[in-house]
């Protein structure tokens, strides 16, 4: 059995170490076939730094490290070297974004040995890309979570949108970049898509993949590969928990799986998955890492009822009409992973969308923080409450 990458998103690494990858480089590899510029929306934690990482060493040409996965067996992939900008904004989010935005720009010039100008983020990463294409090939782009420094703010409108405005002008060149063939890849992710509009007005000819059928199962687990590379797991797993191997395969299929953005292909959170072969315990390890404090407050404090987001009923037009000034709750639950498609009704030309919880770990731990929010009541409380509550129905005592 590999080792499990928890918490790694360097592909680099997790090939070099012996760590298990789950390939997705078939899917990666009709991508660059089939277009140039492109954005994801997919929660927390679902693989997009690692994405990120993968398209980095397949621009850098080391196809040693893709021995045995889909992508290196195509012989009509050259492996051509491009020069790679990586932007983490996660990180460039801190403090000032439009400072350390331009010292990643200014360090990304002294690496390639090129001149910028000192002030504008949109100038400098323009006559950085125009720079280097002079001395090597055309330049790849790379963007993880995009939406950071709007996303840390949504309780801070005025300093959401001055943030916004900042991330506008950087993204503003790209489009010309494209034009004149200077960009040979750009690939943009975060777990938002209500900002993408007004961000990315000026590139238009951006393919979005949030619910593209060529990216369904770009990032997340399917069944089918959780049976193919975890099979070592499982029956130590079983034998942990004292079920038998189907047992233990429904049990994680209802608590970890459910995510879909087709409503008919269901995905496992890999964080989860990975974290529960780690432990052999069911357990929130997913929604742990991020406890949604302003969603459920929002919940609350809006009057929204938490039995109509069981199943909420949108169409099409619903998944491209976010904007900072709008926040729709349904919307951000969506985007951040607490509802997902359940399935997809189609009539005639119309197309309608049903959204609900995608499994057991996000519907327990969901409620569990909405009873804190709604009753103010602490953790520890609520979590008593609700055990003797469960004791109680399932011994008939109401």
């Amino acid at each position: 059995m590999k080792k499990l990458p928890i918490g790694l998103q360097n592909f680099k690494r997790i090939i070099e170490d012996g760590y298990l990858y789950v390939d997705k480089t078939r899917q990666i590899y009709e991508l660059l076939d089939k277009g140039v510029l492109y954005f994801l929306s997919r929660p927390r934690r679902f693989g997009k730094s690692l994405l990120l990482t993968t398209l980095r060493y397949i621009f850098d040409g080391r196809k040693d490290l893709f021995e045995g996965l889909y992508i290196a067996e195509q012989t009509d992939y050259d492996w051509k070297q491009h020069p790679v900008l990586k932007f983490n904004f996660a990180i460039a989010s801190n403090v000032n974004l439009e400072e350390n935005i331009s010292y990643i720009l200014k360090d990304y010039a002294r690496e390639y040995r090129v001149e910028i100008p000192d002030k504008d983020i949109g100038l400098q990463l323009k006559f950085l890309i125009k720079q280097i294409t002079k001395k090597h090939n055309s330049v790849v782009v790379l963007i993880d979570e995009y939406d950071k420094p709007i996303v840390d703010f949504l309780t801070e409108p005025e300093k959401a949108k001055a943030n916004r405005a900042i991330l506008k002008a950087f993204f503003s060149p790209l489009k010309d970049l494209d034009s004149e063939d200077l960009l040979r890849f750009l690939f943009i992710t975060g777990v938002s898509k209500f900002s993408k509009v007004s961000l990315f007005s000026d590139l238009n000819n951006l393919k979005d993949l949030t619910l593209s059928a060529g990216s369904i199962d770009l990032l997340g687990i399917t069944h089918d590969e959780l049976l193919a590379y975890f099979d070592g797991y499982i029956e130590p797993a079983a034998s942990a928990l004292n079920m038998t191997n189907e047992e233990l395969l429904e049990g994680v299929k209802l608590w970890y799986n459910g995510y879909s953005y087709n409503g008919k292909t269901t995905l496992y959170n890999p964080f989860s998955l990975l974290n529960f072969f780690y432990e052999f315990s069911f357990d929130n390890f997913w929604f742990a890492t991020g406890t949604p404090t302003f969603l459920v407050e929002t919940i609350r404090d809006t009057y929204i009822n938490p039995q109509d987001l069981e199943e909420v009923k949108v169409d099409r037009g619903f998944f491209d009409k976010f904007s900072l000034e709008a926040l729709g709750m349904p919307g951000l639950l969506f985007q951040t992973g607490y509802l997902t498609i359940k399935r997809v009704e189609r009539r005639g030309y119309r197309t309608n969308y049903f959204l609900g919880y995608p499994n057991i770990e996000v519907y327990n731990a969901f409620t569990h923080y909405l009873l804190q929010a709604f009753t103010y009541k602490e953790y520890s409380i609520v979590g008593s409450a609700l055990i003797r509550m469960q004791d109680g129905l399932e011994e008939g005592d109401l």
